[in-house]
């Protein structure tokens, strides 16, 4: 790690980081499970069952970004996700319902 260049640390350091937002997120809702299903008047099963559905979407995600990262650079496709991310993350705050959620 010592021998690389400040451009290898910077996208080092930003997938990490994106990672960890991804991952905060996903063990903080495991988390409040029970929370998330009081608030939505449902139970706490088809919480866990929205979240299976949101994991099992995560490879067609990886597949359809990995495919423009490759075709446009890993840079702008990552600056792009991490956008995506923050954008739902935020608009997921204000979910009138469980779907929407």
């Amino acid at each position: 790690m010592s021998d690389w260049t400040s451009t290898q640390r910077n996208v080092a350091f930003a997938s990490f980081a994106s990672w960890m937002l991804d991952a905060f997120d996903f063990f903080l809702l495991v988390f409040v499970l029970s929370d998330v299903a009081a608030n939505f008047h449902t139970s706490i099963t088809d919480v866990s069952l929205s979240i299976m559905l949101t994991l099992a979407v995560r490879p067609i995600g990886a597949l359809l970004f990995g495919r423009l990262a490759e075709k446009f650079g890993r840079r702008p496709i990552l600056m792009c996700n991490i956008i995506t991310f923050s954008l739902f993350e935020l608009l997921s705050a204000w979910s009138p319902a469980l779907e929407w959620f």
